[in-house]
């Protein structure tokens, strides 16, 4: 085992206003049956105790740290917790969810040759949990064919329940604006991706995601114009490595998807003059496309009767 100041894994669990779950996250990282880590606790800018209680559990093991820092959003506390680092590799854990046992064991097993391991997640809703099996074997990806993935959604798009090397994070590789707050995992792991050599997937169950009323997930509501933003941003970052132009169709089709989700989160109630709606229709005529997604185009002006339509189905 390699001396404490040289930890072999980093987990980085970004904390704003988590009381009543905090300490459960940490015990799930305290259990696990991998031990040469270290825990960094990042209080963003807290204002119900949250910072008092990272102290106290700090206080309990010389493994764990603590960073309070002024309120700047997840992306940014992620960022610093990385900067405070000095394992080899980076696991984060959200102050809500849950490591499962034997996570860190499972992912450092297959981490042989890649610089992004990535396992399976448990949905956990109250007494009820579902698996979510998106890789059912393990293999590894070249570069192109896991950001291919990740934009068709074969992949999952978080950036938890997985192990990033810590070298891909040098020279600023995080450039998240604050104001993007959904789904800004998924354009985190395309950075990430970029400098990447090779991913692997394993089939094992690494991540617990607890399901709470008040989640970003369950309270946040899509518009064309985020849709619009988040697109841009999305496309910027794949251009910032070399697979963009392999990859234009997978971009389109994001947008052709982005473009549904605030069609429904509005209720059918969209500007057809918006002019992100107008260039994604016209972009998704020059790839090929499911002929749901087809469908979809073509019903889109229809508006509430097509909303009504594709709420059914």
């Amino acid at each position: 085992m390699k001396p404490k100041s040289t930890p072999l894994i980093s987990i980085v669990i970004p904390i704003y206003n988590a009381c009543k779950y905090l300490q459960k996250a940490v015990d799930s990282v305290l259990n696990q049956s991998f031990i040469d880590w270290e825990l960094i606790l990042v209080d963003d800018g807290s204002k119900d105790g949250s910072g008092n209680m990272c102290d106290q559990i700090a206080a309990t093991d010389d493994r764990i740290r603590v960073f309070h820092i002024p309120n700047g959003g997840v992306t940014a506390a992620r960022s610093y917790g990385v900067s405070r680092a000095s394992g080899e590799w980076i696991c984060f854990v959200d102050a809500d969810d849950t490591l499962l046992d034997g996570a860190l064991q499972a992912m450092l097993d297959h981490s042989d040759g890649c610089d992004i391991v990535i396992g399976n997640k448990q949905i956990i809703c109250g007494d009820r949990v579902t698996d979510e099996v998106m890789n059912t074997r393990c293999e590894q990806l070249s570069v192109l064919d896991f950001l291919s993935g990740l934009i068709k959604n074969r992949i999952s798009q978080y950036i938890t329940g997985r192990i990033f090397r810590k070298s891909l994070f040098e020279d600023g590789t995080i450039d998240i604006p604050r104001y993007l707050i959904m789904a800004e995992d998924f354009i985190m792991n395309v950075q990430l991706g970029n400098k990447a050599r090779r991913v692997a997937l394993i089939p094992d169950m690494v991540y617990g995601y607890h399901v709470y009323d008040e989640s970003v997930s369950h309270t946040f509501r899509t518009s064309l114009a985020y849709e619009e933003v988040f697109c841009n941003y999305l496309e910027k970052a794949l251009r910032q490595g070399p697979y963009a132009d392999s990859l234009r169709e997978e971009i389109v089709l994001q947008k052709v998807r982005a473009l549904k989700a605030a069609f429904m989160s509005q209720k059918g109630k969209v500007d057809m003059k918006n002019s992100f709606l107008r260039s994604t229709r016209r972009e998704a005529k020059t790839v090929a496309l499911t002929r749901g997604w087809k469908l979809f185009l073509l019903l889109l002006p229809l508006k509430k009767y097509s909303y009504h339509f594709f709420n059914l189905i």
